[in-house]
């Protein structure tokens, strides 16, 4: 810091300035001290290079600063660049500027040509920031390893004065971290020195022109409009000087750091130096030269700014943090490039096109894109400099992309008439900006690409996609063909994305031929050259690729195969498809077997052809018969069925097309679902079948590896056509003279093949191949059981054929099985349902079972002995399977076998076959049996105890008998008892659930219903597992005990129920009274809960020894047990945050809500309060966390606690003076609801309701006042909405003589209806819907006129845009809240709704609105069908169960009863008036504007087929109302496409809907 003045005036300071020879930064602190500015201190606001303009106040007499001003613009347009490139001069200028007043400064500066000034800076500065990159280029790739330490945040740290001019007095020598030896007199900075010497100067730079910028504005002087003007006049100047400031500008904050950090110049631009007053400039820049369409600016803009603001965009978008300021820069750039390189190229291309021009030739390229893209392909004039040129050149061309996004998006394309208005524009923009990335378009060869242009124009074409924008098919087929490879030999560079992409584009690329011109006979023959080259190519990469799980697989069918077929369907050639399908298939077998390796070698492995692939069979079946006539499907089925009668004439030399035949048999024949398809193609069907039955015959060359195929064909062939089977199987015997048919002998010959694969000397190797044969064999087998044929032709043998089959796969469900548990690495369990990956054992075991699952029917067939072994495997596997484990560390991620157990009991077969059902009890009885009496090593390793009992869990107890009941309940208690101690707390809760479940019918001779003691052996069970506490568990036993003790209360006149209720009481007597040794029994605890409130509820009907004295006796031992053990839980005890202490202190309180009549009695009432109050204190959770409370955390972090504060609170309220009565913790209550569990919940409201019945009827309207208004004003005292039902419920029919009290209800319900729209919060919503709910149902009485109108007004508030923003994910909840409230509108107070139809009305065509999604091409069209912000418009939210309650709504309004009409107080039973057909009258007054809606929404909008179903009862109600005068008019009124729609939905209705009196 220079030495401060203090002798001599300013003026000789100044004159001393002029005359100075000082080095450069010595004059500049003289300058800013001559001032009073002190550059050293970077704190100053305008000194650190931001836009703080309001910091400095524009003086008075400002003579000093215009002298050091007027200094300060002649340094900086001399020759020599130190004052330019010193960011304190810019710095020193921005602060004096602000200091003086605008006129002055504004002349001062135009006398000194601002601009031209600040355009030579900008230069020097971005000069010298690219000297900098270069430097710092140079040490990454030959400096040392720290040199990359050169992070943003030790960039920004150094201040605006580090630059590389001011260079420090001493000469010394340092290394600095970096490993540079910097000589600070030499003149040599480290490259990051220099690098932030640059980023300073361009930041000093930048505040400098802002400070202008903001001078020129009216904001900066509001009272002098003429400033501002004149500081606007210094910002003027000619196009293309504005175009080369601003193009600098770009350039150099894109430019100033390395493209690899792309946060960096992102912020650079946000927070340091703001592009915004360049964007001024330009703004400012004078319009004299430019003609009518802005030529000038528009040429110097391409020249000078296009390129950097492309790189800037690109730089942008990239950023992965969502900035405001960011995006602002985003909207700003793209606004200018539209504005002066789009628009103006659109209206020349169009002009030209007027013109006659075609619109791909040269001719019709806009000049201004030639001129503004020239630079593009000019490397030089980039002003890029990175590592070389070629970089620049990438980095250039990789935006060409957002030029081609911001053309899609300047113009509005929302309807089709725009899209095709814009389409040739577009499209000539597309295929020059293509041609501008070295993409030869028009070449007439195939060019390969380098890696940047090929994902130029895959990012073009995703653009195009994601746009619509419609593009020249004659374009994409030459890109296909010249960029795509397909022309080219070899799979190397052939482009599997860029198909794609075109494909979803257009089609028809594919799909349309090709005219060739024969000059001889001067015809044109279509060819789809690309199409199968296309195909060809697709069977090739096949055969490239080893797996279909492949990435590139999956990527191959999932863009190229299935979109095709997808598109050939559309397109009306499905056909066409089918055969070029056939044709490929014939291609890849004929290359297998003249590669000789897969159809010799079945046992070599070999993955089917994509063309075989399921998901393209699935795909088939959704679309065929959509696509094709019956006719159609049976000329294809004809072809094939040729093709496999020229095999069974020629043999061998036909298997390749018969093959491919046979696929195609396969795919079309399970794809057929029609009844009159079926019918069409039945002949077809049998001829087909009779071959299939020659080529399986033994004596048929038919290949063995694809005998599977026959089988599944044959499956299809029995499912569907069961008369053309029939058919088949007799002309089979008829010439072979056997009694049965041929194929189920095959089959089973087949199937029993299977047991020879098991490992031995005659074993036979299994390929995939094989293990297919055996599984569709077995599938055809069991397929005959869903067969119902005429007579017994086929039920005479079909019993013994059954048996066979499961007998042969028995020993292979053995086999696995001990090799299961033996644990064998290589045994898996897994099958995804594809033929390729049945490749092992495991896998066709899986198969197997699936098939059993999908024809259940085949275990009544089988005998008992053999359904009972094939039924035990299979269990067994599945118990294996669910253990968690195949072998030492190994998890199954999915349990099949287990899921194709229990959906064999889910089947309603199953269940309504007894010996069936009795076969499934007897082995899960028989495996409980074996787990009691198993070791403990053997059942922790080969089962999973939970898998009996969940199977048992989800059958109805309604299917068992009760000998199986009981002998389920005595194993189960049995296991329980013995092995409870190696099982798991989830295990025992399953098997008192399980026994609860069985004991809600009555079980009087199980163990559990004759043993007094048993209840207690099975409380001594949980007393042993107290550390597992489980509340779903104990409330199970609790339930357990009741139903026990309940039952044999109703029976106490049985001997035996009477020696049992003796026992239990004196147990229960002794162990009340004597001391419990065990101070953690939680499950005697919970066994004394359970039978004290049983013996209570029932104490008028209990035997001599437990009349109530004695029960009144038994519990007040009990309570005070219980008090005595809180009084233990002190507040040092409190302290500590054992699980085990939590648990205790939730069992006392639980026990303890059992007696809530005894805690109100004085006596019991003081000795208790206090310590549960003291303990809720301690224990309650506050906002600020707490080192006294038991929870170190608010709100508790799991069910454990948050059930101890729910008891506790209801204990305390319990337990206050009069009971709680007159006072109510409201904001303790509200804090609980918002932390405790749901469950924990209802035990709060339950609470409430207590004290709430006990209250007075003004008390309660006080409450219910003040629940209303606090719960609806914020959203947290939302919760307290949800006692409002509660204290309603307390509240009866107060008769003629309250009229306060129906005031008081509906003021409350008006203001539920206010709220119910008005709040912000989901919660808020759907309690003020439920408490309105509550109203309208239960106090019928208390709705008013006034209240009816303000719910209909509130529920279309809500479905208006005018509504809050909810969760979109909860719309059907919304919507079926509002349906609710309407829907009980309707039915109760239907009287009052009479003359409110204008409000009815616009509610109901606002539910409609729901169902429709607006129709994107048709935004204009599509204005009036407004959607409220919780359903958006480009995603269908409500689904089909909304539907139908809004034809529930429709069908109430339309069809009333007699009830709802006539439920007014003053209509009299005896008038002879029909008041239905009056309210129905009244309705159809007003409907027919909702059919006119619906045909509206029909016409601009889409709605799914699922809904549409389930909104026609509603609609067909509504014609219903309708008069015939109505439905004329209606159909007057209407244009001409609502009158089509219209005239569909009546027409059904006529047919379907209306009802016929005759």
């Amino acid at each position: 810091m220079a030495p401060v003045r203090t002798q001599g005036t300013a003026y000789e300071a100044l004159l001393e300035l002029e005359k100075s020879n000082e080095p450069f930064r010595q004059q500049i602190l003289q300058a800013a001290d001559i001032i009073k500015i002190d550059l050293s201190d970077s704190s100053a606001p305008l000194l650190r290079g931001g836009s703080d303009h309001g910091a400095e106040q524009q003086l008075m007499f400002s003579g000093r600063e215009e002298w050091v001003l007027r200094w300060l613009l002649k340094k900086l347009e001399s020759q020599n660049n130190d004052a330019r490139l010193d960011p304190r001069v810019w710095l020193l200028m921005k602060s004096t500027i602000a200091r003086i007043p605008v006129e002055n400064a504004a002349r001062l500066l135009n006398a000194h040509d601002f601009l031209p000034t600040l355009e030579k800076g900008l230069t020097e500065a971005l000069a010298k920031a690219q000297a900098a990159d270069d430097q710092y280029a140079a040490a990454q790739a030959g400096g040392p390893k720290g040199m990359n330490d050169t992070s943003e945040g030790s960039r920004s740290s150094s201040t605006v004065f580090e630059n590389s001019t001011s260079t420090s007095l001493k000469h010394s020598k340092k290394r600095k971290r970096s490993g540079y030896l910097v000589e600070n007199g030499s003149g040599t900075d480290s490259p990051r020195t220099a690098g932030q010497s640059a980023q300073n100067l361009l930041r000093a730079i930048f505040g400098a022109l802002s400070q202008v910028v903001f001078m020129s504005t009216t904001s900066s002087n509001v009272d002098n409009h003429l400033a501002s003007q004149y500081m606007t006049a210094v910002l003027k100047t000619n196009p293309g000087q504005a175009a080369c400031i601003l193009g600098t500008a770009i350039n150099a904050a894109t430019h100033l750091i390395p493209d690899e950090k792309l946060l960096t110049p992102v912020r650079f631009i946000v927070e340091a130096s703001p592009l915004m007053p360049f964007f001024t400039v330009w703004e400012y820049r004078s319009v004299s030269a430019d003609d009518l369409f802005g030529r000038a600016s528009n040429e110097a803009f391409s020249s000078h700014c296009l390129v950097p603001a492309l790189v800037l965009l690109s730089t942008c978008r990239k950023n992965p943090q969502k900035d405001p300021a960011v995006d602002h820069t985003i909207t700003i750039l793209e606004q200018i490039i539209a504005r002066h390189i789009i628009l103006p190229s659109r209206s020349s291309f169009l002009a030209t096109i007027e013109q006659g021009a075609p619109k791909s030739s040269p001719e019709s390229t806009p000049l201004v894109l030639i001129d503004a893209l020239r630079s593009v392909n000019d490397g030089h004039a980039m002003n890029l400099t990175l590592a070389n040129e070629s970089e620049s050149r990438e980095r250039v061309l990789s935006t060409i992309p957002y030029l081609f996004d911001i053309a899609v998006r300047c113009l509005r394309r929302d309807s089709p008439r725009r899209r095709i208005t814009e389409a040739p524009w577009l499209e000539a923009l597309f295929l020059y900006l293509v041609q501008t990335a070295d993409l030869p378009v028009h070449s007439e060869s195939a060019v390969t690409l380098s890696q940047q242009s090929l994902q130029i124009l895959e990012q073009l074409l995703q653009m195009a996609i994601d746009k619509g924008v419609l593009l020249d098919t004659l374009i994409l087929r030459n890109i296909v063909s010249c960029f795509s490879g397909i022309l080219q030999e070899g799979m190397n560079n052939f482009q599997w994305t860029l198909i794609g992409k075109i494909l979803r584009l257009d089609a028809n690329v594919f799909l349309i031929p090709t005219e060739v011109h024969d000059d001889q006979s001067g015809s044109s023959e279509p060819r789809y050259g690309l199409l199968s080259s296309l195909f060809a190519r697709t069977t090739a990469a096949r055969c490239s690729l080893c797996s279909r799980l492949s990435d590139d697989y999956q990527s191959l069918k999932s863009s190229i195969v299935l979109p095709l077929l997808r598109e050939s369907a559309k397109a009306r050639d499905l056909g066409g498809f089918l055969r070029r399908w056939q044709g490929e298939l014939i291609a890849r077998a004929e290359f297998h077997t003249d590669s000789d390796d897969e159809l010799t070698d079945s046992t070599k492995p070999r993955h089917l052809s994509i063309w075989e692939d399921v998901d393209l069979a699935n795909e088939l079946r959704s679309l065929l018969e959509g696509s094709l006539t019956a006719g159609q499907i049976d000329n294809v089925l004809s072809l094939s069925l040729l093709d496999l009668k020229s095999f069974l004439n020629s043999g061998s030399v036909a298997v390749p097309r018969a093959y491919a035949s046979l696929v195609i048999l396969d795919v079309v024949m399970g794809a057929v679902q029609r009844e009159e398809t079926l019918d069409s193609v039945s002949l077809t069907v049998q001829s087909i079948g009779e071959a299939i039955t020659a080529m399986l015959s033994p004596t048929s060359k038919w290949p063995k590896e694809h005998r599977w195929r026959l089988w599944r064909i044959l499956t299809s062939t029995s499912l569907q056509w069961h008369q053309n089977w029939l058919d088949i199987c007799r002309k089979a015997a008829e010439q072979t003279d056997t009694p049965g048919p041929l194929h189920t002998g095959w089959a089973l010959e087949v199937i029993g093949t299977v047991s020879l694969s098991k490992p031995g000397p005659n074993a036979m190797r299994f390929g995939f191949k094989e293990y297919l044969e055996v599984l569709q064999a077995f599938q055809y087998v069991l397929s005959l059981t869903s067969f119902k044929p005429e007579g017994n032709e086929v039920n005479a043998w079909l019993p013994e054929v059954i048996e066979r089959s499961l007998q042969s796969i028995i020993p292979v469900f053995e086999d696995t099985l001990s090799k299961a548990r033996c644990g064998s690495k290589s045994l898996n369990l897994n099958w995804d349902g594809k033929p390729e990956t049945l490749t092992s054992q495991g896998a066709l075991v899986v198969a197997l079972a699936t098939v059993i699952l999908r024809f259940p029917h085949c275990l009544k067939l089988a005998t008992a002995a053999t359904r009972s072994d094939a039924l035990q495997t299979m269990h067994q596997l599945g118990q294996w399977q669910d253990s968690g484990s195949q072998g030492p560390g190994q998890a199954l991620p999915r349990p099949l076998l287990v899921s194709v157990w229990e959906g064999l009991l889910e089947s309603d077969e199953i269940r309504n076959e007894s010996s069936v059902l009795e076969s499934f009890l007897d082995i899960l009885v028989t495996e409980i049996g074996l787990e009691i009496n198993a070791s403990t090593s053997d059942q922790k390793r080969h089962c999973s105890p939970g898998l009996v009992v969940r199977v048992l869990l989800g059958l109805p107890m309604t299917i068992l008998k009760r000998q199986y009941r009981e002998k389920i309940l005595d194993v189960v208690h049995e296991r329980t008892l013995k092995h409870h101690h190696h099982s798991g707390h989830m295990s025992l809760a399953f098997d008192v659930a399980l026994m609860t479940r069985l004991m809600e019918a009555p079980n009087a001779s199980s163990e559990l219903a004759t043993d007094a003691a048993a209840l207690w052996e099975l409380a001594h069970v949980y007393d042993q597992s107290s550390l597992d506490y489980d509340a779903d568990g104990f409330f199970a036993f609790e339930e357990l005990a009741k139903l026990i003790l309940s039952h044999l209360i109703s029976t106490k006149d049985q001997d035996r129920s009477r020696k049992y209720l003796k026992k239990f009481h004196a147990r229960l007597d002794r162990s009340l009274t004597e001391p419990n040794p065990d101070p953690d029994g939680f499950g005697t605890q919970h066994l004394l809960n359970a039978s004290l409130a049983v013996f209570w509820l029932h104490r008028g009907n209990l035997l001599k020894p437990l009349k109530e004295k004695e029960l009144i006796r038994l519990r007040r031992v009990h309570l005070g047990s219980l008090t005595s053990n809180l009084r233990t839980f002190d507040k040092s005890r409190l302290k500590e945050t054992s699980e085990l202490s939590t648990k205790r202190l939730l069992v006392t309180l639980d026990s303890m809500l059992g007696y809530r009549d005894l805690l109100q009695t004085e006596e019991n009432r003081d000795a208790v309060y206090h310590t549960l109050s003291a303990i809720l204190s301690t224990v309650m959770p506050t906002r600020v966390n707490n080192s006294d409370t038991i929870f170190n955390e608010a709100p508790p972090t799991d069910a454990l606690k948050s059930r101890v504060l729910a008891s506790l609170f209801s204990l305390v309220s319990y337990t206050q003076e009069d009971g709680g009565n007159n006072v109510w913790d409201l904001p303790g209550l509200l804090q609980l609801l918002q932390i405790t569990t749901f469950a924990d919940q209802r035990q709060l409201l339950i609470t409430f309701r207590d004290h709430a019945n006990a209250m007075t009827l003004e008390d309660k309207l006080d409450l219910l006042s003040n629940l209303v208004e606090q719960g609806l004003g914020t959203v947290a005292e939302s919760n307290l909405l949800r006692l409002i039902p509660v204290l309603l419920s307390s509240i009866d029919d107060p008769g003629k003589h309250s009229e306060g009290t129906r005031t008081a209800i509906s003021n409350a319900f008006v203001r539920l209806c206010s709220g119910l729209w008005q709040g912000p919060d989901y919660r808020q919503f759907c309690f003020a819907a439920q408490s309105m709910a509550m109203i309208i149902r239960q106090k019928p009485w208390a709705m008013t006129q006034w209240g009816i109108d303000n719910a209909l007004s509130a529920i279309t508030m809500m479905l208006s845009p005018s509504s809050p923003q909810l969760p979109p994910q909860h719309a059907v909840i919304v919507y079926q809240h509002l349906c609710s409230l309407m829907r009980s509108l309707v039915a109760i107070h239907r009287t009052k709704l009479g003359g409110r139809y204008h409000l009815v009305l616009p509610l109901i065509q606002a539910m409609l609105r729901c169902f429709f999604t607006p129709d994107a091409s048709r935004a204009r069209s599509s204005k009036g069908m407004s959607l409220p912000p919780w359903l958006p418009a480009k995603v269908a939210r409500l689904d089909v169960s909304s539907a139908a309650a809004y034809a529930r709504i429709l069908t109430a309004i339309c069809e009333p009863t007699v009830s709802s009409v006539t439920r007014s107080k003053g209509r009299s039973r005896s008038n002879l008036n029909d008041e239905t057909k009056k309210v129905r009258a009244t309705a159809g007054e007003y409907l027919h504007y909702l059919i006119m809606e619906y045909a509206r929404c029909q016409l601009h909008g889409r709605i799914s087929p699922e809904i549409k179903i389930a909104l026609t009862p509603g609609l067909y109600a509504v014609f219903g109302v309708l008069s015939k005068e109505t439905l004329r008019t209606l159909n007057a009124v209407m244009d001409s496409s609502s009158r089509a729609i219209f005239k569909v939905l009546y027409d059904d209705y006529r047919r379907f809907g209306k009802w016929d009196q005759t």
